[in-house]
């Protein structure tokens, strides 16, 4: 029996920012990287993938969490830099 493990994120984004976007990654950390590098997709969602092989491929799917992206931070900037004015 073989086991593996990756991480995905699901997040939106195109032109009218509906588009669901998938991507997969080997560690959290690689996931949370490229979302908080992301300025154009929003609402990212961490999830550990789990495959197990034993015969027949079961696929698990565990959610972790909201993670921070690149667009949420630059909008929470601009959100302080209006309340500081």
């Amino acid at each position: 029996m073989k086991q593996i493990e990756y991480f995905r994120t699901y997040s939106y984004g195109g032109e009218d920012g509906r588009e669901l976007e998938i991507r997969n990654f080997e560690t959290p950390e690689l996931a949370k990287d490229d979302a908080i590098s992301d300025m154009k997709n929003t609402h990212f969602s961490l999830y550990q993938i789990s495959i197990l092989f034993n015969g027949r491929i079961t696929e698990s799917k565990k959610y972790l969490g909201q993670i921070v992206c690149g667009r949420d931070l630059q909008e929470f900037a601009e959100r302080e830099k209006i309340r500081m004015i």
